[in-house]
């Protein structure tokens, strides 16, 4: 995740490869160490997949571009076999919470405003953040 971030944030971009990897990694520790709440984790796998499938046909529809990146999307459903629903839910708000934050600062120090926001960074601290709540 730490590399992913960096991709985004200096050039926006994201290596599917490490996505797929964590994506498999994903679902490897769902099917030997989550046995017994493995319909949640499955649940949850689909909702997201379904809810930013939506969200993206929706956005290229209403606004005729991307509202979030492709990479962004694909880092979530990689990472949704780890969380339940509701997990999922909190690491999609935390997330947001962590990009508007750096906004608000990156605005108040420079008086600039950023046209594009790297995403994957916040979605990597709030992963961090909902493993260390599990804990």
């Amino acid at each position: 995740l730490i590399y992913l971030s960096l991709l985004d944030y200096l050039y926006y971009l994201t290596d599917i490869r490490y996505v797929s990897i964590i994506f498999i990694l994903a679902l490897w520790q769902l099917l030997f160490y989550h046995s017994l709440e493995l319909n949640f984790h499955i649940f949850s796998l689909f909702i997201t997949i379904l809810f930013f499938s939506l969200f993206s046909l929706l956005s290229q529809l209403i606004y005729k571009k991307e509202s979030l990146g492709l990479g962004d999307i694909l880092l979530f459903i990689a990472l949704s076999p780890l969380f339940t629903l509701d997990e999922m839910i909190l690491l999609l708000l935390y997330a947001s919470l962590f990009g508007l934050t750096f906004y608000a600062i990156y605005f108040l120090f420079t008086k600039q405003k950023l046209t594009r926001l790297p995403f994957i960074p916040f979605i990597s601290l709030s992963t961090l953040w909902g493993i260390i709540a599990k804990i």
